[in-house]
């Protein structure tokens, strides 16, 4: 276990898995937040080159300084500090990409697409084509991904939407008391999840054209989870959200497998050290481990995990009991009829009937409009592009019906295939958000469709609003 007062950088941890392997292995290590790998090991590890450097440097220092120095109601439109330890606001002009032409009119808007400038797709490929360097020596191949980090802008499909660098509701690590931003926040991070669980099963491919499969010892595991209640904390330790931030997942494929399983044990963190050791024969390597190996023999025997966390120690019963209550929420929120979960299944409360609906001729709201971001990203979609317009954002001018949150349905050519809800963003505009199925879109034309959806008897009454081109 780590001290409460170390960074993951070599010199605090002068014993870890690449000086315990380098003088054997051959090594490709990706660490885009970590430093542990010695330079004389890792000569090809990620890194922005000195320009690159200063440059992230001075946009980190200047989104640090920010937070420090001005006002918390000024440090609403500020990158978060609290999801790594650099590169918060390590991204491009808006603009400046060629590859927004044709796809957005312009990409200095609300909708900015931060990802050209993110990391997280090039040093995943990378990674990949690493495993193509054929070495006289075994080699270690490491990659500290930050997928399913924020931002969130990635699909299930490796395709990407649009985005702003913010999330709705999140301010300072913490949700806001608002359940349904909540949702939403947790409907983009399951499918970057998607995301994360198609580059694996790219890399299991890789692997087997390699003709590395078979032989390889696969190890993939998270540092840590993510939790999603509204008015808590999204990523600090809390004696009531460990199922959320504390049950990581562990999949381990050791060569020679030919069938996978589940194993239920109350495994940790510190066992992956002492399995690998156990693989290589090499019983050396973990010595002094607080773990256990976990492919042959008893495996770890646990009444309590133990999580570190800001110098705190936990300890959270190990009967798996809290992970099950997030799995249950999970579903709740997400589960589809035929018992999966599906991020797009999901509606304000009393909507969820409407998604799919048909619309009809409507009545039109008077007095009230609406203001989609970027629209001309509709008129000639390619469904097969690297980048989908399926992130819808705009604001409402006029006065709603009532003093609560209107509940807007989007349709797509005429069907209703996402609602959503209106929120207030810090100027104390009406604003909504709301995420559309990529089958939703059609290549060419489409249109779209705000409804406002108001109570009726037996079910929601439906009213169009009337789009400002502005």
């Amino acid at each position: 276990y780590s001290r409460g007062d170390s960074l993951p950088v070599l010199r605090d941890h002068p014993r870890n898995l690449f000086t315990l392997l380098g003088d054997q292995y051959a090594i490709h290590s990706w660490e885009p937040i970590t430093q542990l790998c010695p330079a004389k090991l890792c000569p090809d590890r990620s890194g922005a080159g000195s320009l690159g450097w200063w440059r992230s440097t001075a946009y980190d220092l200047s989104v640090v300084s920010g937070h420090v120095v001005l006002p918390a109601d000024l440090t609403r439109g500020l990158p978060a500090i609290d999801q790594g330890w650099s590169g918060f606001a390590g991204r491009q002009p808006a603009g400046t990409d060629p590859r927004c032409a044709g796809q957005l009119a312009r990409c200095g808007s609300l909708n900015a697409p931060v990802a050209w400038a993110d990391r997280r797709q090039p040093e995943s490929e990378a990674f990949l084509d690493s495993l193509d360097d054929r070495s006289s020596r075994p080699t270690l191949h490491f990659l500290h991904t930050l997928f399913p980090h924020q931002p969130w802008q990635y699909l299930p499909s490796g395709q990407q939407y649009t985005s702003s660098i913010l999330t709705p509701g999140l301010y300072r690590g913490e949700w806001e008391a608002d359940d349904w931003l909540v949702t939403q926040g947790y409907q983009r991070h399951l499918l970057q999840v998607g995301a994360a669980d198609r580059f694996i099963g790219r890399l299991r491919r890789r692997l087997q054209t390699a003709g590395l499969y078979d032989e390889a010892l696969v190890v993939i595991t998270a540092d840590h989870g993510a939790s999603f209640r509204s008015g808590q904390p999204f990523r600090t330790l809390r004696s009531d959200n460990f199922g959320s931030l504390g049950a990581v997942p562990l999949f381990i494929k050791p060569p020679g497998e030919a069938r996978g399983g589940v194993d239920d044990r109350p495994v940790a963190s510190v066992d992956v050290l002492p399995t690998i050791a156990e693989v290589l024969d090499e019983p050396a390597l973990a010595r002094g481990s607080p773990g256990a190996p976990l492919l042959h023999g008893p495996g770890p025997r646990r009444d309590h995990k133990r999580v570190r966390a800001l110098g705190v120690e936990f300890r959270f019963p190990a009967d798996g009991s809290a992970l099950r209550q997030v799995v249950a929420r999970k579903f709740e929120l997400f589960g589809s009829d035929n018992g999966s979960v599906d991020p797009y299944d999901v509606a304000p409360e009393g909507t969820a009937k409407l998604l799919g609906r048909r619309v009809g001729p409507v009545e039109q709201v008077q007095g009230i409009t609406v203001r989609i971001d970027d629209p001309q990203r509709y008129a000639n979609v390619d469904p097969t592009a690297s980048l989908l317009p399926t992130l819808v954002t705009g604001r409402v001018a006029g006065q709603l019906p009532t003093a609560t949150p209107a509940r807007l349905a989007v349709a797509t050519n005429g069907r209703i295939t996402a609602v959503t809800r209106s929120h207030l963003d810090a100027d104390g505009e009406v604003v909504f958000q709301v995420l559309l199925p990529p089958s939703a879109l059609r290549a060419g034309g489409n249109e779209l469709q705000l409804l406002l959806v108001e109570d009726a008897p037996g079910s929601p009454a439906l009213r169009e609003l009337a789009q400002d081109p502005a």
